[in-house]
């Protein structure tokens, strides 16, 4: 596939090509619409396909809104760093120097967990729980409350596990030290000094072209219009809400290339601050192509670059953003459709990789020699807020039963789903295994902790997906 390092002319001369390009694609995969854009330095050119919904037939258009999720965390993290130039926040301090009323229902973790541990995925407060307290102005307080019933998955600082529920903490964190609520911060702090379209309500959005997101269809049909637009309102911070276009993700991933300086040259966040996001902070070596996590950047291995980058997923939309600082190029494809993921990476990785000059990461696959690894202590079942791996091992042979809860709201109807797994590497620190097949076009990664030397002790969590599953005790 050709590149525009190797193609040469100006991007906005291959709008039209690029466009027919993911038209053709969006035939291959189960995805109804998306929208892109692609910059390197002063250059940008956006472009779209497909329709915003499979019931209106409405097509997409370059600035459509799309929701972008998980990428919200980096907008959060953002306003965050706002506080820590301004002198109200320190990111060492624990989150009750700020929030005295600060409870996850264990009163040690409770006292310990600091506003970093929310920055880089650390606190150990379960990653998956959402909690709907519906579209008061003290939803995301309310939310946050909660986490007092739910348990903590490990102790804070002892693992990088994603984690939804921290963002939202960080957004109750922006509402009390600026005395507003997170849309209006994040419009006046953020969206309206990059000139980024878009905000978080669906008052905002009817008035504009938005897509919609669509989940599987039943017994294999094609995807089909997902129950409700929008997840919970109360975990807005976390991503639930937020939309824009495309253009609008790279004028802010140029807000972190430019040292912090919006378009007009308005100071929006300190060249310190900058920093401190990207740096790594967490090194996650197991974690396929990820290297590790900034202050909340994800770090990606293209060959011998760091990318920065986020995906985000909500309701039937799925999102991506990836950047190289040292070459000012940026990635952005927002999806309405389940099969979001291998789209990006058929059509916007090969790209971005000819931009930044770095090559796309290759796909974990089983070895053709797996190495000799002790299976048995890997067996038994573990947890996840919501979900639940079973590891069975039988003469040698690993299996993996992945099941996860339905919900009612979004339509999904839950998981569960066996597959064989194949040893990969071990070290010192980790035993990776894979699935033995590929599942929707990938083979998932499961890794577990290496043991002590001399030590045939059971693991006692794994990772798969960028979460910890603790093992059961029961």
């Amino acid at each position: 596939m050709s590149t525009f390092e190797e193609a040469g002319p100006p991007l906005q001369s291959r709008a039209s090509e690029l466009a027919d390009r993911l038209a053709a694609l969006l035939d291959r995969f189960d995805v109804p619409g998306a929208a892109f854009a692609l910059a390197r330095g002063d250059e940008l050119v956006t472009g779209a396909a497909g329709v915003l919904s499979c019931a209106t037939q409405y097509p997409v258009t370059a600035d459509s809104w799309f929701q972008i999720g998980s990428i919200t965390k980096l907008f959060t993290a953002t306003l965050v760093m706002q506080l820590v130039d301004d002198g109200l926040v320190a990111l060492d301090e624990p989150v009750r120097t700020y929030l005295g009323a600060f409870d996850v229902g264990d009163e040690a973790a409770s006292a310990a967990i600091t506003v970093r541990h929310l920055l880089t995925h650390t606190s150990g407060i379960q990653g998956d729980y959402f909690g709907d307290f519906g579209r008061g102005a003290d939803a995301v307080d309310r939310y946050v409350a909660s986490l007092a019933g739910i348990d903590m998955l490990h102790r804070p600082g002892e693992f990088f596990s994603y984690c939804n529920p921290g963002f939202a903490v960080l957004g109750v964190l922006l509402q009390t030290m600026r005395g507003a609520d997170f849309d209006s911060i994040l419009s006046e702090r953020l969206l309206h000094p990059l000139g980024i379209p878009g905000g978080t309500l669906a008052d905002q959005a009817i008035l504009h072209r938005v897509a919609i997101g669509h989940v599987p269809g039943p017994d294999g049909a094609p995807a089909v219009p997902a129950p409700r637009w929008a997840m919970p309102y109360s975990a807005g911070p976390a991503g639930s809400t937020p939309f824009t276009d495309p253009a609008g993700l790279v004028s802010f991933a140029r807000l972190h290339m430019s040292g912090g300086l919006a378009p007009d040259g308005t100071r929006l966040l300190s060249q310190a601050a900058v920093d401190e996001m990207q740096r790594l902070q967490v090194a996650v070596p197991d974690f396929g192509a990820i290297e590790g996590i900034g202050a909340s950047w994800i770090r990606y291995r293209w060959g011998d670059q760091t990318v920065l980058g986020h995906d985000g997923g909500t309701d039937g939309q799925f999102s991506f953003l990836r950047v190289h600082p040292p070459t000012g190029s940026v990635a952005v494809l927002l999806t309405n459709g389940p099969d979001g993921g291998r789209l990006f990476e058929a059509f916007a990785a090969p790209l971005f990789a000819g931009l930044a000059g770095a090559p796309v990461p290759e796909q974990v696959c089983p070895p053709a020699d797996p190495p000799a690894v002790d299976v048995d202590r890997l067996a038994g079942t573990y947890l996840h807020y919501g979900k639940a791996v079973e590891v069975r091992v039988a003469d040698g042979r690993v299996a993996a039963t992945v099941t996860a809860e339905a919900d009612e709201s979004t339509g999904d109807p839950g998981l569960s789903e066996t597959f064989d797994l194949v040893p990969h590497s071990q070290s010192t620190d980790a035993v990776m295994l894979v699935a033995a097949v590929p599942l929707r076009g990938t083979h998932p990664a499961v890794m577990f902790p290496a043991p002590a030397p001399g030590s045939d002790e059971a693991a006692r969590y794994l990772r798969v997906g960028g979460r910890v599953f603790a093992r059961s005790t029961a």
